[in-house]
């Protein structure tokens, strides 16, 4: 092995087939030791390179992992004197290009791509549609820009038409406002008119009293 590892990182490289859940820092060599992992078991003939699935979050993280992987098992195939190791090592090497070693998303990604065609529905409908597409970078960053545009557009016609609602409401307000002001004056005239009536009335009849009574003085004188 060219790695050197601690004797905790040896304890995961030589471990049995299984579950195993490593947990470490970011730089502390996480990247190495699967490597180790995987050279070690290519050459003791456990493990095909075909067979394997690393999967990583970045592109850069997929190359380097699988780049790791060429080195040891480039510097093993050069080291060993065993011609039989040597041949299935450089075996294993021809084989990498083969591997699935790539981002999550790539991985999903093929998986649709050979296998899309058994994704249906219970009633047998095809979920995903031929012709489909992964959205680039450049793609995704257009589709964004439009639907915040969209968004803030929708805004600012909900804005606009909640303003006109409330002025609306206001010139109503007002509206009805001055019909009642309107009313109370035209009530107020109505009734001081109907009062200035009786009044004229009162004054005419004891007006007209007052003249019978003093006619009625003359006869009897």
């Amino acid at each position: 092995m060219s790695i050197l590892l601690t004797d905790q990182q040896k304890k995961v490289v030589d471990a049995a087939p299984g579950n195993i859940l490593v947990s470490a820092a970011a730089g502390s060599g996480k990247t190495s030791v699967m490597t180790a992992r995987i050279t070690s078991r290519v050459m003791s003939g456990e493990l095909d390179v075909r067979n394997i699935l690393v999967m990583t979050f970045t592109n850069a993280a997929a190359a380097n992992m699988r780049e790791k992987i060429e080195k040891e098992l480039v510097s093993i195939a050069a080291l060993t004197d065993d011609p039989e190791v040597q041949k299935r090592v450089l075996e294993q090497i021809s084989y990498l290009p083969l591997s699935h070693i790539s981002t999550i998303h790539s991985f999903c990604l093929d998986v649709i791509s050979n296998f899309g065609y058994d994704a249906r529905t219970k009633e047998g409908e095809i979920i995903i549609e031929p012709g489909y597409s992964v959205m680039d970078t450049s793609r995704k960053s257009l589709m964004f820009a439009e639907a915040v545009n969209e968004v803030f557009s929708r805004l600012y016609e909900l804005s606009y038409e909640n303003s006109l609602q409330c002025r609306a409401g206001l010139a109503g307000a007002e509206s009805s406002e001055d019909t009642e002001s309107k009313e109370d004056t035209e009530s107020k005239e109505d009734n001081e008119s109907k009062e200035y009536s009786r009044n004229e009335f009162v004054m005419k009849s004891s007006d007209s009293k007052s003249r019978s009574e003093i006619a009625d003085r003359k006869s009897v004188v």
